[in-house]
Formats: C-alpha cells, sequence, structure tokens
C-alpha cells in the first residue's frame, strides 16, 4: 500500500516534530514544514455522525469497498493508491467517527468525503 497504517492527526503531528532536523535550514519555519506535510496528505480531519446502527453501516463500507485494502482493528480501515479512509465506532459517545486522506488530491478529498457521509447518512453530531 502506498500509505503506512492509519495516523490520526495529533500522531501525523507529532511525527512532524519527532523529524524536526537541527540540519534545515534555520529560516524556514516549522510551521511552513508542517504546511507542507499536510499539504502532500490532505484531510477530513475527524467527522462525526450519529446513526442508528453502526454495525450495519461498517458493514455496508466493508461491502462497497471491497476492493480496497481492509483493515478491521479499529473500526474499518480501507486503503487505495491515492486515498484512504477510517471509520470507528466512539467508545465514549453514540456517534462514528470518520477520517479521510488522499496523497496531494484536495479534490479526490472532497469527494469521497461526500461519498462516505452519503453511505453513512445519519445526522452529524
Amino acid at each position: 500500500s502506498l500509505f503506512p497504517r492509519f495516523l490520526l492527526l495529533r500522531q501525523r503531528h507529532d511525527s512532524l516534530v519527532a523529524g524536526y532536523r537541527a540540519d534545515v535550514p534555520q529560516r524556514q519555519k516549522l510551521s511552513e514544514l508542517v504546511g507542507e506535510r499536510v499539504d502532500m496528505y490532505p484531510c477530513s480531519g475527524e467527522i462525526n455522525r450519529k446513526v442508528a446502527d453502526s454495525a450495519a453501516v461498517l458493514a455496508e463500507l466493508g461491502k462497497k469497498y471491497a476492493d480496497g485494502e481492509q483493515d478491521h482493528l479499529d473500526g474499518l480501515s480501507v486503503a487505495y493508491d491515492n486515498w484512504r479512509f477510517n471509520v470507528r465506532v466512539s467508545n465514549t459517545e453514540p456517534v462514528m467517527r470518520l477520517n479521510v486522506e488522499t496523497k496531494g488530491d484536495k479534490e479526490l478529498l472532497a469527494a469521497k468525503t461526500a461519498e462516505l457521509l452519503e453511505v453513512i447518512g445519519g445526522e452529524e453530531a
């Protein structure tokens, strides 16, 4: 797979900070470096939805995206060559949480996020 396993935004931030090296030109700000990396992998951020039957939604998504590389460790993660998503059920709230990420393609991000939200349904949480 083009992407490693799903990384949550906070993990991405931690790895970027940990990867900041002393040999980076002194005039480039960390925020600029982070911005460059975020542009390489635009993401939806966590989107919460209240749904009536989360197990049915996970099953439907699993069928619809069966052609992708699937992982069921934390909900459902599906990866393709240029985009991926994770949807999971919250342990603390009655919602499903969706994260979508692409490889440098904001238009694809918007399209896939909308597509996934249509399948998930429910209401904003």
